[in-house]
């Protein structure tokens, strides 16, 4: 009983481990076949602005002249002197 237990977990350790050298060195590609290309992704450059224009942005939103996502997205990318 116990051999057939570590047979069984060493089997399964070998299948999990030769599927996953499988995926790694796989080419994935979208569902219709087509490739996926793989870009670098860029560092996120932070604007300095001042505390008055870092306020503005919520009082822009409080007025409504600008929505949630877009206070968000643009206090994202900046940074107070």
């Amino acid at each position: 009983m116990r051999l057939a237990l570590i047979i069984l977990v060493v089997g399964m350790i070998c299948i999990a481990g030769v599927s996953a050298y499988s995926i790694q060195w796989s080419n994935p590609t979208y569902q219709d076949g087509s490739a996926i290309e793989w870009k670098e992704s860029q560092p996120l450059v932070k604007t300095l602005i001042s505390k008055d224009d870092y306020n503005k942005i919520f009082d822009d939103y409080r007025n409504g002249l600008i929505s949630k996502q877009d206070a968000s997205d643009k206090l994202k990318v900046v940074r107070i002197k």
